[in-house]
C-alpha cells in the first residue's frame, strides 16, 4: 500500500505507555496540492457519506441507532478508565460516548482510513480524554494490557476476526470488558443482501467500504472469543429490519419505521431475526 502524508506523533496519551502514538494530520485542503490533495478530498468524502448513514432516515440510521444506544449502555456499566475504540471510523461513538458516560474515560480511536480520522477528530475537537491512531484491528500499534474497555464495533467483519480478537485481548487488562459486534449471517435480511451482491458482483454493501471478509454466527465468534481467552457473558441481537433490500433503499422511511416497530422482538424468542449482534466479553483475573 502507498504511504500518504499522515503524521504519527509519541503522545502520553495513555498512562505508563510512552510508546502510545496519536493521530496528527495535515490541513489537507490548506497543504496539500496535486495527486494527494485528490487522495485526500476522495477518503474525507468517503468518511462523510459513511457518517450521514447515521443522520438520514433510513434502516441505516436504525441499525446504527439501535449500536449506539446497545454499546453506550454496556460501557455505562464498567469503572471508569481507558477505552479503545478499534476501527472507529468517523468518530459518531466516542461523540456519544463522550455525552452519556458519568464516569471518566480516556478515549483512543483507531482507524486505518486516514480519512475517518480525520472526520473522527474533526467531530470530536480538542479534548485532552481523547486520542487517535491510525492503525489496523488485527495488529494493534499498541501496548499489551492499556484498556480496560475495547470495542470493535462494525470493524470485524473487515478482518481477519480470530487475529483481532486476539489483538483486542492482548490489550485488554486482566478484569477488563471487550464488547465486539458482527452481522448476523443468519438473519432474512443478511441472507437477502448476500443474494444481491452476488447476483451484482458487489463486495460490499456500501461503495466506499473494503470487502467484507466472512460473516460469522454467534456459536463461531462464542468459540473464536473463548479460544482468546474472552469470556461472553451478554449477547444481544438487534435491529429488527424485515424490509429486505433493495427495497429498504428504495423507501427508506418505511424502511426505518418497520425495523423501529418491529425491535420489540429482539427481546422475543424471535430475537434471532435481528441483522446483527453485539457480544460482551470478560477477561477473567489471573486466579480466578
Amino acid at each position: 500500500m502507498a504511504k500518504h502524508p499522515v503524521g504519527i506523533e509519541g503522545s502520553g496519551g495513555i498512562e505508563g505507555s510512552s510508546d502510545h502514538a496519536s493521530f496528527e494530520a495535515k490541513a489537507y485542503d490548506d497543504d496539500v496540492t496535486g495527486p494527494e490533495a485528490a487522495w485526500w478530498s476522495e477518503r474525507r468524502q468517503a468518511a462523510r457519506s459513511y457518517a450521514a448513514g447515521y443522520e438520514t432516515p433510513g434502516s441505516d440510521a436504525h441499525f446504527y441507532a439501535r449500536r449506539l444506544e446497545l454499546v453506550c449502555r454496556l460501557v455505562q456499566d464498567c469503572p471508569a478508565g481507558t477505552v479503545l475504540d478499534a476501527g472507529c471510523g468517523p468518530g459518531i461513538l466516542i461523540e456519544r460516548l463522550q455525552r452519556t458516560l458519568e464516569a471518566p474515560f480516556q478515549i483512543v480511536g483507531l482507524d486505518v482510513d486516514p480519512g475517518m480520522l480525520l472526520e473522527a477528530r474533526d467531530r470530536v475537537g480538542p479534548r485532552d480524554d481523547v486520542r487517535f491512531v491510525r492503525g489496523s484491528l488485527d495488529d494493534l500499534p499498541l501496548p499489551s494490557g492499556s484498556f480496560d474497555v475495547a470495542l470493535a464495533l462494525g470493524s470485524l467483519e473487515y478482518t481477519d476476526v480470530a487475529r483481532s480478537l486476539s489483538e483486542l485481548a492482548r490489550v485488554t487488562r486482566p478484569g477488563g470488558t471487550v464488547i465486539v459486534s458482527m452481522l448476523n449471517p443468519r438473519s432474512p435480511y443478511r441472507l437477502c443482501e448476500r443474494l444481491i451482491q452476488r447476483l451484482r458482483n458487489s463486495p460490499s454493501a456500501h461503495p466506499f467500504m473494503p470487502r467484507i471478509e466472512r460473516l460469522y454466527t454467534v456459536e463461531q465468534i462464542g468459540a473464536l472469543l473463548r479460544g482468546n481467552g474472552l469470556l461472553p457473558d451478554r449477547i444481544v441481537y438487534y435491529d429488527m429490519n424485515l424490509c429486505p433490500p433493495p427495497f429498504d433503499q428504495r423507501f427508506p422511511r418505511f424502511a426505518q419505521d418497520v425495523a423501529e416497530r418491529f425491535e420489540f422482538l429482539a427481546r422475543s424468542p424471535l430475537r434471532a431475526l435481528g441483522t446483527a449482534f453485539v457480544v460482551r466479553c470478560r477477561i477473567p483475573r489471573a486466579g480466578s
